[in-house]
This record gives structure tokens, C-alpha cells and sequence, in this order.
């Protein structure tokens, strides 16, 4: 019997100054203690796109560099976000902006519409970690997703609530190395 094993590295990528290293190679995420709403004007998920200037991009010698409001997309990710965010505010809990909002979604021939949470940066809204009292289960297009800082779990919360943001900024030259 021929076995074959594939191994496969994990490369951490160096993260800018004041981020902290995501569970895949490229993600970082940098806490921001500045209170702004979820979007609009001077809003949090505005503010995480001045994480990529083309000036850093060019300086850090980066072929990409992509940043909005934090998607979480496992349990894993979670525990290290609630991690960092602990020693980030003293063991203070705190809600803290993640990328999560509600979208409605209508069919112009039907005309009917469903909503469903969606993360900023357009990936898939699979995991979730809704607290007891987090969410009653309605749609609302005014809320967005927050995290308490100290227990990890998500609040629906709404978007023009001031509150600290996580951002996550991907850089697109460090990649997971196959051997």
C-alpha cells in the first residue's frame, strides 16, 4: 500500500504595527477604541478601508492589501478575536463592532423580500455566536452585528449605536506554502 502525505505549512504573515496575526496567514486585525457608528459618515466600517493606503501597500512591499469591519468565520477565530480584544481593553467588557448587518434581499418579479446577516467583506455569514440575549430572531436592516469583548458572543445592536470597532485587514502576499 502506497501512502502519500501532503503537508501543508502555515506561514504567518507579518502584521503592521498595532494589529494582531488572524488564524490564516495574511488576516490581521486591528482594535480601534474610537467610538463611531457602525456605516455612515465617519462611520466604523469607512474607517477600517484607511487601514490599506497605497502608500502601505507599496512600502510594506504588499501585492494586496483589503480591510472592512471583522468577519468571523469559526469558533476558533472567535476564541483568539475574544483573546486579544481581553487584553485589548483590560478585561473590560465591552461591545466592540464586528462586520455583521442585516440585508434585504427582494425578487423584483415577485416582489418579495427576505433579509439575512451578511459581513462587510462579502464572505460567507456561516458561523455564528449569538448570546442568550443577543438577538430576538428578527431581521431588522438597522442592526449590525457587535461583540462583547470579555465573553466573545454577538449582539444585534443598532448600527447608529456608537461603539469601538475591529477591523480586518487582509494582505494578499503571504499565502498558505504547500510541500
Amino acid at each position: 500500500m502506497l501512502v502519500h502525505i501532503i503537508c501543508a505549512k502555515w506561514i504567518p504573515s507579518p502584521c503592521p504595527s498595532g494589529t494582531f496575526q488572524g488564524t490564516k496567514a495574511g488576516d490581521c486585525f486591528q482594535f480601534n477604541n474610537k467610538k463611531a457608528p457602525w456605516g455612515g459618515d465617519g462611520g466604523a466600517l469607512g474607517n477600517c478601508g484607511e487601514y490599506c493606503p497605497d502608500d502601505n501597500v507599496k512600502q510594506k512591499d504588499y501585492t494586496s492589501c483589503q480591510a472592512s469591519l471583522a468577519s468571523i468565520q469559526h469558533a476558533f477565530e472567535n476564541t483568539l478575536v475574544t483573546k486579544e480584544l481581553k487584553k485589548l481593553t483590560n478585561n473590560t467588557s465591552q461591545k466592540v463592532w464586528l462586520g455583521g448587518y442585516v440585508e434585504e434581499d427582494c425578487n423584483h418579479e415577485t416582489g418579495q423580500c427576505e433579509c439575512n446577516w451578511n459581513w462587510s467583506d462579502s464572505s460567507d455569514f456561516y458561523y455564528q455566536n449569538w448570546d442568550t440575549n443577543g438577538w430576538d430572531g428578527l431581521m431588522d436592516t438597522s442592526k449590525a452585528v457587535a461583540i462583547d469583548s470579555e465573553k466573545g458572543t454577538w449582539f444585534a445592536i443598532n448600527e447608529t449605536t456608537t461603539l469601538a470597532y475591529l477591523c480586518k485587514i487582509v494582505i494578499g502576499n503571504y499565502t498558505d506554502t504547500m510541500f
